[in-house]
């Protein structure tokens, strides 16, 4: 499905947190894990280092992209474009600060990652439990009727048929919006079709985020996926997506608008 499995390496505990999930996914790809690094940490010894860990996790070949000249969303960037059927991953996660380190703040990911480029983007955020690496046994994917969520659709049915996957699709919804549910209804009949193990479960909330972080808070084995919306307050996110990178026990799938790059099958 992917050839390359991007990720990021500044020399912060906080990026790290990314590398292990994307060697898990890169081993049932049988794709490459492809190290971005920026920082004076990639003399020759240090990247031996790096290269040994990721290897341990992943049987994978691995590849370091070293940019000393840009910083790390930059780099992320210039790597996707120059990759073969790439994904990205990425962490925000909390880093400790003030007095003996009482205090937490969180690290955000490279906006660049959402905004200049459009294949799909793992974010490993601040309550992701990545004590499990990756263990994708099912996919949870949040449509709430808008093009963004088709998009997420698309890529969920090529991961179940691809990766073999279980795919439920949550449809959030007010109680009232009739339209809507028809709507994802007939959306889970023509993309799900080729999925095995897939399922539709439709709930009336008008928390979307909320109500997809309690499902996957029970599935420790699953991840979510959603569409990528338009940004919103100054974040490269829209606010749904935003506030699920921000509560989610698990890896959170952001899906742009270019699916075209995953072909079905290993």
């Amino acid at each position: 499905m992917y050839d390359n499995v991007i990720v990021p390496f500044d020399s912060s505990l906080e990026l790290r947190a990314a590398l292990a999930p994307a060697s898990d996914l890169a081993w049932r790809c049988r794709a490459k894990v492809v190290v971005v690094n920026t920082t004076p940490a990639a003399d020759e010894e240090s990247r031996l280092v790096l290269k040994s860990q990721a290897m341990s996790m992943s049987g994978a070949d691995v590849d370091f992209w070293v940019d000393l000249d840009v910083d790390v969303g930059d780099a992320l960037v210039d790597a996707v474009r120059y990759r073969s059927r790439p994904i990205v991953f990425v962490a925000s996660r909390y880093r400790r600060t003030g007095l003996l380190g009482r205090s937490r703040t969180v690290i955000p990911p490279p906006p660049q990652v959402f905004t200049d480029v459009d294949v799909p983007v793992v974010v490993i955020g601040p309550e992701a439990d990545v004590s499990r690496g990756l263990n994708v046994v099912e996919v949870l994917v949040l449509d709430d009727g808008t093009a963004p969520a088709e998009r997420a659709l698309r890529l969920a049915a090529r991961w179940g048929q691809g990766l073999r996957v279980d795919v439920r699709v949550v449809a959030v919804v007010s109680a009232s919006d009739h339209d809507t549910v028809a709507r994802v209804q007939g959306r889970f009949a023509a993309h799900m079709g080729a999925a095995p193990g897939a399922s539709l479960e439709v709930l009336a909330s008008d928390r979307p985020a909320t109500t997809m972080v309690a499902m996957a808070d029970r599935r420790p084995d699953a991840v979510i996926m959603a569409g990528r919306g338009e940004p919103s307050g100054g974040s490269p996110l829209d606010p749904v997506v935003a506030e699920l990178v921000a509560t989610s026990p698990r890896a959170v799938v952001i899906v742009g608008t270019d699916t075209t790059d995953v072909e079905l099958g290993s």
